[in-house]
């Protein structure tokens, strides 16, 4: 018979009760999720930085964060070491090559963990990625949908509309980005100033300038079925950077079809919604519309 102070051995072994104190438990679903989380948000926190080529150490604490949890949760499964990320470039390798049901974690059966956080074709973070950063608690003030949303709703307000005024902006201003994720110079004014209004301004925080990875000799192309810009790759070929548009073009062994063509010489006079309302606005109204 144990004694009170004497932990349990679990699946893995004994749990060491004073780290559990500081750490969370180390074996249950929940704690797994949470150790997933603090991944997913350490990589936002590496997207978020503009220019990698003149980044200096240190990390940010996201990442630095989120490695020192992996190591500690394979060190007590017995891991190997030299089997585990110990470097954040290596979480990061780990992120883009190991499907998440393959870490050392114990996941709920609630959803497929058998996806990377990051894209292998497209060095994206994946979808399963931005929905764990969204539930992360170190992401909440930080989470640029989340921020953005809430100064759109403010200016509104401030504006003294009536509620049911506020909802028909909101509403068409997400019209627009189903409709239009990548906009012409000439089309983000018209959008802003039919759509916006008096705070038009707020429309440059939803559309960035055109990235050169989306454009192939100045064109710029959008899925046939999500709406999204297709990433150009090796040869000809064009990428989906929606999960369910690359099984279906894997499964049907050839690129994705586009719908609309955009050129322009350096890409400046073309504009991208930002990621995060791209996959979880625009291109699931649109998938939602395909049989």
């Amino acid at each position: 018979m144990l004694d009170d102070d004497t932990p349990a051995d679990g699946p893995f072994g004994a749990s060491p009760p004073l780290v559990d104190e500081f750490t969370g438990p180390a074996y249950t679903a929940e704690e797994s999720v949470r150790v997933a989380c603090m991944v997913a948000d350490g990589l936002a926190a590496l997207a978020a930085e503009e220019n990698l080529d003149s980044f200096r150490l240190p990390y940010p604490d996201p990442v630095q964060r989120a490695l020192n949890r992996v190591v500690l949760a394979a060190l007590r499964r017995g891991i190997d070491p030299n089997q585990f990320p110990q470097s954040v470039m290596g979480l990061v390798a780990w992120c883009r090559e190991v499907p998440l049901s393959e870490w050392p974690l114990s996941l709920p059966d609630d959803r497929d963990w058998n996806q990377t956080l990051i894209d292998r074709e497209t060095n994206e973070r994946t979808p399963l990625c931005i929905r764990l950063e969204r539930r992360s608690p170190y992401a909440s003030d930080r989470g640029m949908h989340r921020i953005l949303m809430g100064e759109f709703r403010s200016q509104l307000k401030s504006l003294g509309l009536a509620e049911g005024e506020r909802l028909r902006v909101e509403h068409d201003f997400e019209q627009v980005m189903v409709q239009f994720p990548v906009l012409t110079r000439a089309m983000r004014f018209e959008k802003a100033e039919l759509v916006l209004g008096s705070i038009a301004d707020l429309m440059s925080e939803f559309y960035r300038p055109m990235p050169s990875r989306f454009l192939r000799d100045g064109v710029c192309r959008l899925c046939e079925r999500c709406n999204l810009p297709l990433y150009p790759r090796a040869g000809q070929e064009w990428w989906c950077e929606t999960a369910d548009c690359q099984r279906r073009s894997r499964h049907a062994g050839k690129a994705p079809k586009f719908s609309r063509t955009f050129s322009t010489p350096t890409g400046r006079d073309l504009f991208l919604l930002i990621r995060p309302f791209r996959l979880f606005v625009t291109a699931p109204a649109n998938l939602a519309r395909q049989p």
